[in-house]
């Protein structure tokens, strides 16, 4: 997959996140999510449009420590795990993964 789509892949993520909760009644957090793809999309836009050449392809490098997905795999189960017995944390599992894509959209378009 090219650079673009995977970028367009993740914005379409966070719009979605955005929607999910503005549709569970979260205004400020979808607003903030929506603020954020914004700004996301505004940089995007700046970095394709400053690239040297207009046919220049961008590349994403895969580059995977044991330290990131260790982590995130055991923060992963520890918010199933408190889910069963605390139904608020999945009502917030949307803002924790838009959370996360962010992270990602960062480290990408800052490379």
């Amino acid at each position: 997959m090219k650079a673009a789509g995977i970028l367009l892949l993740f914005d379409a993520a966070l719009a979605a996140l955005g929607l999910i909760s503005a549709d569970q009644g979260r205004e400020v957090p979808s607003w903030s999510i929506f603020g954020a793809l914004g700004l996301f999309g505004l940089w995007q836009v700046v970095l394709f449009a400053k690239a040297v050449n207009p046919r220049k392809r961008f590349q994403i490098e895969p580059f995977f420590r044991a330290t990131h997905y260790v982590q995130a795999g055991l923060q992963a189960t520890i918010y199933v795990y408190l889910s069963l017995y605390w139904p608020d944390v999945s009502t917030y599992a949307p803002l924790i993964l838009a959370q996360v894509i962010v992270g990602y959209l960062c480290d990408i378009s800052m490379k």
